[in-house]
């Protein structure tokens, strides 16, 4: 049935990209394999009703069209998406934009600022896009249309591959680390206490290389580098990871009073990045507008100081917001598990919990493990390479359909009359280290007493008493061996 609703779909996009303006550019779309579609709602804004002769007006207007400054050199637009070109024009009335051979008609209000739609695309570029008034025109050059996702959350999203030292060197020293079809682009970091509509500073995109890898998001990077391999086509990396934000920094006012409904936020006004809305309206505001296929989300470490408990109705807002931000109902999320990590590993647990239960009921969340990774004497993990595929891989299966073995999850459980828990899980398993992550309770607290059983993909948990209760992956009984391999924290592992 899902297979039908789908085909059902992306064949009604079809015709109705064929019938928009009688647009010979449409009748050549293809919908790419994206299990999620953009709405073709925007379509009617697209026009190629000529309102001027663009012939007339080859003047350069440098001094009178600004576009919004995303729009620039070697940047990605999203294909399948209807992408409307912003920005401010002076003494005209009049906008058109040029690309791949077709003029696109748009509008310019009494304020100056213009908005010239473009209809659903193939991938491909580089195309040369001109903008034009009747003041001149301005050439924004290769500009390519591919999948674009937003990199987004705190430091261990942020952090950028040369900081690693050799532990990562061999990405940005690789043979085929420069690729024109992977565009990097880093949105600058400038809180705000109003809403922006631009960048604090100039951004710009860069074609990826040797120079400009290194210091881009590792984890944007590797996830980047895949989906490009994958898909082959170009791919658009935006960029707006804060080291040591909280999620109320990156919500809306609007969106932060509805958190604040719900439960009260840590805050620390002489801390920017732990204060509310100042990352939006600085960051994400100024992109308000700009079609993603999804986000990839690395957070949570800044919420772990008494709000823990209430992350996934924080995240749920923070999802909704980005959907109507950035126009599109089906913007997918790719959401990292927090690394293991010393501090409070308890509270860190309770984070990924409310993660993987938000992702239970919302079929456009991929969750990407981290339960095996991290650093027990640093909250940064020098080496992002498994996070990263490991996130490039769920969003692969998930969402574009590529044949990628599914993780190992829980299909059923059962709490028997012997007292003991019986555990079905997808496919066959080891146990690894004894009887770590499990801990089991009577209904009282949670032990780390109990007896752990694995044949093929059956595991059989047992205690002293009957276990009313049973959790796995929150804590360990830490010993200096655990400390020293986090992985060790956690037991069952398939092949």
């Amino acid at each position: 049935m899902k297979k039908f609703l789908l085909i059902l779909n992306l064949f009604l996009m079809i015709i109705i990209s064929t019938s928009c303006n009688d647009n010979k550019y449409l009748k050549d779309y293809t919908p790419s394999e994206h299990k999620y579609q953009f709405s073709t709602e925007k379509l009617s804004e697209v026009s190629m009703k000529k309102t001027f002769n663009i012939d007339d007006y080859l003047d350069d207007a440098r001094l009178y069209i600004k576009p919004h400054s995303y729009f620039k050199n070697g940047m990605c637009l999203q294909r399948d998406a209807v992408n409307c070109i912003f920005g401010y024009a002076k003494d005209t009335d009049k906008v058109a934009v040029s690309l791949n051979g077709n003029v696109y008609y748009g509008t310019v209000n009494e304020n100056g600022r213009f908005e010239v739609y473009l209809p659903m695309m193939n991938a491909g570029g580089p195309y040369n896009m001109e903008i034009i008034t009747e003041m001149g025109r301005i050439t924004i050059k290769s500009v390519y249309i591919g999948e674009v996702y937003l990199f987004a959350g705190q430091s261990n999203m942020e952090w950028q591959i040369w900081i690693s030292g050799n532990t990562m060197k061999d990405l940005y020293e690789a043979s085929d680390v420069e690729n024109d079809k992977i565009r990097l682009i880093r949105i600058p970091n400038a809180p705000s206490k109003t809403p922006s509509e631009e960048f604090a500073s100039d951004a710009y995109w860069f074609t990826a290389n040797k120079d400009t890898v290194m210091k881009f998001s590792a984890v944007a990077y590797i996830f980047g580098k895949k989906l490009q391999k994958e898909l082959n086509c170009p791919v658009g990396l935006v960029s707006t990871a804060v080291g040591g934000s909280s999620i109320e920094h990156w919500l809306s006012k609007e969106n932060y009073s509805k958190v604040k409904d719900i439960y009260k936020p840590i805050t620390d006004s002489n801390t920017p990045v732990m204060t509310p809305m100042l990352g939006y309206n600085g960051i994400l505001h100024p992109l308000k507008g700009i079609n993603y296929r999804g986000v990839v989300w690395y957070q949570g470490c800044s919420n772990t100081y008494g709000t823990e408990n209430y992350y996934d109705q924080a995240l749920r807002i923070f999802i909704e917001q980005c959907k109507k931000d950035f126009n599109h109902k089906n913007l997918t999320f790719t959401i990292c598990e927090l690394a293991r990590y010393g501090q409070d590993p308890l509270a860190y647990s309770i984070i990924n919990e409310r993660i993987n239960e938000l992702a239970k009921n919302d079929d456009k969340i991929a969750v990407t493990r981290n339960l095996d990774l991290g650093n027990w004497y640093d909250i940064h993990p020098l080496d992002k390479r498994v996070i990263g595929n490991r996130a490039i891989d769920e969003t692969l299966r998930l969402f574009y359909g590529k044949d990628i073995e599914e993780p190992v999850y829980l299909k059923s459980y059962k709490f028997n009359d012997d007292g003991t828990v019986t555990l079905e899980l997808s496919r066959n398993v080891k146990l690894v280290n004894g009887t770590n992550g499990f801990e089991v309770s009577n209904g009282n607290k949670f032990t780390y007493d109990c007896k752990v059983e694995v044949k093929d993909n059956i595991v059989t948990v047992s205690a002293d008493f009957e276990i009313k209760e049973l959790r796995y992956g929150y804590t360990c009984k830490m010993t200096t061996e655990i400390k020293n391999d986090v992985s060790k924290m956690v037991t069952i592992y398939d092949d």
